[in-house]
């Protein structure tokens, strides 16, 4: 049965009368089944008589035409209107016929009707000669066919069609006559196209590609504020907001300051880690960009391939996409494989393109590797694993498996033959080399420290930053083995969509489904299940990375912000056994007056006369405040003081002492910025001073150290260094600005740390003011070089003139307050509308001034009265209810934070209670120095719902203490205010 039959057949004839004839008419309504020797029209003719004169006149046949052909039945309508009008009905079909001409290409020289004016297309053959000859050759043969092809279209055409073929068939042998009169306009011209037409590279490319497969998964390519957006669950406008700010090099203090309308009043935290997601998707595109240049230049890049890349939301996706153009290790089975020419056989079991399967015709029994149909099968399940392991699409489906599935970590202690350690430890000699190559005995392994883990199970969901960050230190010093275990649901849903992926295109067969399904097994076994714990232990290191940053962030902006001591006289000393205790004391403004050097710890002369030195020193200078290191010999110096005190050596009723974290103290007596500011001093005295000025202003000292040496963070070792770098420093840069510094008193290393400024341009301010005096307004920092009007809307609001520094009288006082001097005009404006004067700013009536007429006028009324947003204003109003040149730093004035005479943990029983100073907060707790040899630990679990920062003076109480192991455990009682 022809196309046209099959289809005619299938539409259900609507049967009107029971009567044979009828349904014979009706399920043939095209007359297609009809012999030639019964006319098709007088069937149609006949039937539609006795339809109008039959007794079922109520009944509607052209709703039924209209159901089977709706176009035919318009014109029988027409027909059936007068009985004269039926012989004319017989050429009306013809309208239904003529499209259907076409559809039944059976006649070869149909279309060679338009093809004989167009003599043009001659070129295309290979010779024009050759073409004609043809013809001429053929023009006997030709009749025959014309005959039998019309005797055909005379069985399905009415008379008139057949004459119209004849005429047109006899009109066709004359064509080669013509052509042959001008053969020379076509020689020299057919050989063009024809040899590039070769059909071999068509059946090459036919065959559809593994590569152009993978594309199949609908991706869009992504800007850069949807990804932001969509990472930070931030509306998509206030994400291209953001980004535009930060491409205008905007700060984070800036725009959390005085752009406040743009972001949605987002915190600088917040802002932090929009940028830190901002700077990932920097990296993304770059790392796009240079994989397409390297595809490029080795042409194998194709548009799928490019746009997979360009839809790649993470570099770990972009690794695992590039991974397959990587060159592959020659000894990898898959590599091997290929080398033996099965990796297009691989592929087109694979995709489906291959009939049959038959591998026994790829044996041959002296290539190694093809000797039997075992060896070839087994090369090809290595590529199908291969391909399995490094498709896209298998990343995406794993990374929904994750999350859908429990994950199960486990950890075991690593047992080592004591033969194999004592190898493992000579080979570490011998490998590791110090100084001018000489051999340094590697650090020894405390696995004491891991024994929480030596037997830990754990799902991955649950588990916390620190122990993530704990267990992969434990794996890295080969102290702990890690494993992962999945469900035995993830194979079969990985099974199911691989399945789905490919054999649901091609010939099926079952020596295609075998292969596939030992392919699946070796893939699943050798690539999939590492591919899933890779990709699992990388975001769970990510999540503890990240969790770790921000510890260490939150604990450097709490030290950084710590209340400063001024116009106090300070002794700073750095604590030691052999090499004594080093003395500097600095003055009300941190110059440096006196240094020394007492050995208390060594016995003999030395120790009997250090208390006297270190108090002629105090009384020397009248000072009154002592800053103790927490380094080495800090107790034992402790107790020298206490016993100092308590002999009445010092007067303990106005001398006291606190304890300073000493942590980088050495690294910055060392460094360039030390030696340029004591050029002659002994660097173990340096370290003294930067003690004592720890103490009397905490923001000024500790940025002269990289904040990763100040140790209070968690794990911050094991973190990615650039990440933790650039968090940091955009943690000191906001501490600064928060707290402003005086232009004019301010030195290179605070200065470089303020909004818009670089080491560079801060020693230009320096140099500026040496050379020039002291700044007495803003507008005077457009002098200095380097320093344009961007780098001046940057900085302008975080600096301060300060009139007792400057010695000026007649000043603009808003230079001294938060107000931008963009917003020099509506602060004047606010002063005006609350009937105050610019001279009275900072005092106590005209706070209370602008705070009553911030009360008494409605928000509302705001943005109308002054012709600026309401945050603007409110920032405004803010600013000039703020004292002038007030510290907003809290106060140091605390109780003494360690009780006199204890100074070890032997001294310490269950259920004492002490108080103590809280030096580093982490994830899993609190970290007090209790004024014993090692830190207590508050568990987070013993927190009693309170929450500590740094800084914070507590009272704890003793839970365990374990001397040999170094450990203290407490309990948090109350925060000492």
């Amino acid at each position: 049965m022809s196309t046209r039959a099959r289809r005619a057949a299938t539409k259900a004839p609507i049967v009107i009368e029971s009567d044979t004839e009828s349904e014979q008419e009706d399920s043939d309504p095209d007359g297609i089944f009809s012999s030639p020797d019964q006319p098709k029209k007088a069937k149609r003719a006949a039937k539609r008589p006795r339809a109008a004169g039959s007794d079922d006149s109520d009944f509607d046949e052209s709703k039924v035409a209209e159901l089977k052909h709706p176009v035919k039945r318009k014109a029988a309508a027409k027909s059936t209107e007068t009985p004269v009008k039926k012989p004319k009905a017989e050429p009306k079909p013809k309208a239904v016929r003529k499209p259907r001409e076409p559809k039944a290409p059976k006649a070869p020289k149909v279309p060679k009707e338009p093809k004989a004016p167009k003599v043009p297309k001659a070129p295309k053959a290979t010779t024009g000669v050759k073409r004609s000859r043809k013809k001429v050759d053929t023009a006997s043969e030709q009749p025959i066919e014309e005959n039998a092809v019309a005797e055909i279209k005379s069985e399905e055409k009415t008379e008139d069609a057949p004459m119209s073929f004849d005429t047109s068939l006899e009109s066709l042998p004359e064509e080669p006559v013509k052509t042959e009169s001008v053969p020379s306009q076509f020689v020299p011209e057919p050989v063009k196209p024809d040899p590039i037409k070769h059909e071999i590279p068509d059946e090459v490319d036919s065959r559809p590609k593994y590569k152009k497969r993978i594309s199949m998964t609908v991706r869009e390519q992504w800007d850069d504020f949807e990804l932001l957006a969509e990472m930070q669950n931030i509306d998509r406008r206030t994400a291209r907001t953001i980004i535009k700010l930060f491409e205008e090099e905007n700060t984070i203090p800036f725009i959390c300051r005085y752009r406040k309308e743009l972001i949605g009043d987002m915190s600088p935290d917040d802002l932090r880690d929009v940028k830190l997601a901002y700077n990932q998707i920097l990296s993304i595109k770059s790392k796009a960009d240079t994989i397409i240049k390297n595809l490029e230049k080795e042409e194998k890049l194709t548009e799928d391939i490019k746009q997979d890349l360009l839809c790649a939301k993470s570099l770990d996706e972009l690794d695992h996409m590039y991974a397959p153009f990587k060159p592959a290790n020659k000894g990898s089975l898959a590599d091997r494989a290929k080398a033996l020419g099965l990796d297009s056989f691989a592929e087109g079991i694979l995709i489906g393109s291959m009939p049959t399967i038959d591998l026994p015709e790829l044996v041959q029994p002296e290539v190694e590797g093809l000797e039997t149909v075992e060896k070839i099968e087994e090369g090809i399940k290595h590529l199908m694993a291969h391909n399995f392991s490094k498709n896209t699409a298998v990343l995406e489906e794993i990374r929904r498996l994750i999350t859908k599935y429990d994950i199960v970590l486990s950890s075991s202690q690593i047992t080592r033959k004591p033969a194999a350690k004592e190898k493992e430890e000579s080979n570490n000699n011998r490998n590791s080399k110090g100084i001018s190559g000489m051999k340094r005995i590697p650090k020894k392994v405390d696995e004491h420290k891991f024994e929480h883990y030596f037997s830990f199970t754990c799902c991955t969901k649950y588990l916390r930053p620190h122990q993530i960050m704990a267990l992969n230190r434990g794996e890295n010093q080969k102290v702990l083995s890690i494993k992962l275990q999945f469900k035995d649901n993830v194979k079969g849903d990985l099974y199911w969509f691989l399945k789905k992926e490919y054999l649901q295109e091609g010939t099926a067969s079952r020596k295609r489904t075998e292969l596939f399904e030992a392919s699946f097994d070796e893939a699943f076994t050798k690539k999939l299940v590492p591919l899933m714990s890779r990709t699992v232990r990388s975001d769970l290191t990510k999540r503890a990375e990240k969790a770790s940053v921000e510890v260490f962030a939150n604990n450097l902006k709490q030290l950084l912000l710590t209340a400063p001591v001024k116009g106090e006289k300070i002794l700073g000393i750095d604590p030691g056994f052999n090499n004594g205790c080093k003395l500097a004391l600095i003055s009300e403004c941190g110059d440096l007056l006196d240094t020394a050097t007492i050995y208390p710890h060594i016995g003999g002369d030395r120790s009997k006369v250090a208390p006297g030195i270190l108090a002629n020193m105090m009384r020397k200078h009248s000072c009154a405040l002592i800053a103790l290191g927490n380094g080495t010999a800090c107790r034992e110096t402790e107790s020298m003081l206490s016993y100092m005190m308590e002999e009445g050596i010092l007067d303990k009723r106005f001398v006291r002492y606190s304890i300073v974290p000493e942590q980088g103290a050495s690294i910055y007596s060392c460094s360039e910025v030390a030696k340029k500011e004591f050029p002659k001093m002994d660097v173990n005295l340096i370290s003294a001073v930067s003690i004592a000025r720890r103490l009397q202003d905490p923001l000024c000292e500790y940025v002269k150290i990289e904040p990763k040496h100040l140790g209070v963070g968690m794990y911050q070792h094991d973190v990615n260094e650039k990440s933790l770098s650039e968090t940091l420093d955009e943690v000191v840069m906001e501490c600064v600005s928060f707290v402003g510094v005086d232009i004019n008193t301010a030195s290179v290393s605070l200065l470089s740390h303020v909004s818009g400024l670089t080491a560079k341009r801060a020693e230009h301010i320096v140099s500026h003011r040496t050379k020039n005096g002291l700044f007495r307004s803003r507008e005077q920092l457009l002098k200095v070089k380097f320093i344009g009007d961007k780098t001046f809307t940057q900085c302008a609001g975080f600096i301060r003139i300060e009139p007792l520094t400057a010695g000026i009288r007649d000043y603009n006082l808003l230079d001294s307050t938060w107000v931008h001097p963009e917003s020099y005009t509506l602060a004047e404006s606010i002063i005006t509308r609350a009937g105050l004067s610019n001279k009275d700013i900072g005092r106590m009536d005209f706070i209370l001034g602008i705070r009553d007429f911030a009360y008494r006028t409605p928000n509302s009324a705001l943005p109308g009265m002054f012709n600026q947003t309401i945050e603007r204003i409110e920032c405004v109003l803010s600013a000039l209810q703020r004292e002038l040149l007030r510290d907003y730093r809290a106060d140091i004035n605390k109780p003494p934070m360690f009780k006199k005479g204890l100074t070890s943990m032997a001294d310490l029983a269950e259920g004492t209670v002490l108080t103590g100073a809280v030096n580093n907060v982490t994830d899993f707790g609190a970290f007090v120095d209790i004024g014993v040899e090692n830190n207590g630990l508050i568990h987070r679990s013993k927190m009693n719902g309170m929450r500590v920062n740094i800084g914070d003076q507590v009272e704890v109480t003793v839970l365990s203490v374990d001397v040999s192991k170094g450990r203290l455990g407490l309990k948090l009682e109350k925060i000492l205010k």
